[in-house]
């Protein structure tokens, strides 16, 4: 059966001072700072390898779902990669503000301690992050992006379907068997989603929507507007409730030809946990991550 054991272990060379590593799952470290400034993050690899990933997962998640993902670019071996906890999710500390500006916020100390990264990735509501903080993500190099199934226009009634959707996922959680038989997830793939939803409270979400359906939810401006870095947006198939649509991938192939789309038939929204699909996600990470080092 597949399980963590709860751990205080030493510091990692080349880990911030302020740090405390509470549990190993694997070969995953989670780590919570001592000083309440910077974000929970879960790290794969040493982190003195040669190259940096980052990954913000989406509401009512936590970093420990982008195991399968992590495991993936670690086991090419040269990368360490870095999945925080976003506030009021995981291990993170809850807040009044729910903000995009303030999620998003939470997470400037961590880009700021940390060295250049080569890779981000993204996804849902951690893709939204992604570009709000992009102006101040360091790249080594050409910056390579994933987003994956990005909620980047939306209207109100689409939003409210999301919020009782979320509630209802937070406040009814299916079993691990559930999770593997009706959505064919792998047991970790379950364990760690349900751990997410466990640590994700309703006043989380509905604070979060209240607050950020003051404005109209759009997002598309915040996408890059030159080749200066390289962007790969991964949609969910439509008849599963993808958020990231086949028109929108259609309009941005006109507005912005520099960024790839693709709508990935038989995914769900949680695509890099579904079964055939993850692989298909992970080996257009690992292609980004491959043509970085060939630079």
């Amino acid at each position: 059966m597949f399980h963590f054991k709860l751990q205080i272990g030493m510091l990692f060379k080349g880990t911030p001072k302020n740090t405390v590593y509470i549990y190993r799952a694997r070969n995953a470290f989670h780590t919570i700072p001592v000083m309440s400034h910077l974000s929970p993050v879960t790290q794969w690899g040493a982190p003195t390898a040669a190259k940096r990933a980052l990954c913000i997962h989406g509401l009512c998640s936590s970093s420990q779902v982008w195991h399968y993902v992590a495991d993936s670019l670690v086991a090419q071996g040269y990368w360490h990669v870095m999945a925080p906890d976003l506030i009021g999710h995981g291990m993170a500390p809850a807040s009044k503000d729910y903000s995009i500006k303030a999620i998003a916020n939470a997470l400037f100390p961590l880009l700021s301690s940390s060295p250049p990264f080569d890779l981000v990735v993204g996804h849902s509501l951690g893709a939204i992050i992604l570009l709000t903080l992009l102006p101040n993500v360091r790249f080594s190099g050409q910056g390579r992006i994933v987003l994956i199934d990005p909620p980047l226009e939306l209207g109100v009634e689409p939003l409210e379907v999301i919020r009782k959707s979320c509630i209802d996922q937070v406040s009814n959680i299916k079993s691990v068997q559930e999770y593997m038989t009706r959505m064919n997830w792998t047991e970790a793939d379950a364990v760690w989603e349900i751990l997410g939803l466990q640590l994700c409270k309703p006043e989380v979400i509905n604070t979060f929507f209240k607050q950020n359906m003051r404005e109209p939810w759009s997002f598309t401006p915040l996408l890059p507007n030159s080749s200066t870095v390289e962007m790969v947006i991964l949609g969910a198939d439509p008849s599963l409730r993808g958020l990231f649509t086949p028109d929108e991938a259609e309009a941005l192939g006109r507005t912005h030809p520099h960024i790839k789309t693709k709508i990935v038939k038989g995914a769900s929204h949680l695509m890099f946990q579904d079964i055939p699909a993850k692989d298909l996600v992970v080996g257009e990470i690992l292609r980004l991550a491959r043509e970085e080092v060939s630079h």
